[in-house]
Order: C-alpha cells, then structure tokens, then sequence
C-alpha cells in the first residue's frame, strides 16, 4: 500500500490529486479523477480489511 492510514490525514490536495480541474477564461470545471478515486477506495478496503476487532486483537481487550 502506497499511503500510511497517518498520510491519509495530512495529504494536500495536489498530493491526492483526486480532484481534477479545467480553466476556460474566468470558468473552472471541477470534478473527480475517476483512476485516482479507484486507487484510493482500494487504500481504504485494504486498510479496512486490516481492521482487527479487539477479540481477535489483544492488544485491545479488556
């Protein structure tokens, strides 16, 4: 995995790059890089998956 779940809160917007822009004159189109928003969704199933609940984690129990 390419980000840290620590990266995933301190990334600026260029570094993410999920969103995507044009400039025509004084209007700006906005919208969402569609192969960076795949690769991010897989970041956040991966780091999902890795999500061990405190049963099975004992660093966690009581």
């Amino acid at each position: 995995m390419g980000v840290t779940r620590s990266d995933l809160f301190s990334l600026t917007q260029n570094e993410v790059a999920l969103i995507q822009g044009t400039v025509d004159g004084l209007k700006i189109n906005y919208c969402i890089n569609p192969k960076r928003w795949q690769q991010i969704q897989q970041q956040f199933i991966d780091i999902f998956a890795s999500y061990q609940s405190p049963a099975t984690n004992p660093c966690c129990s009581n």
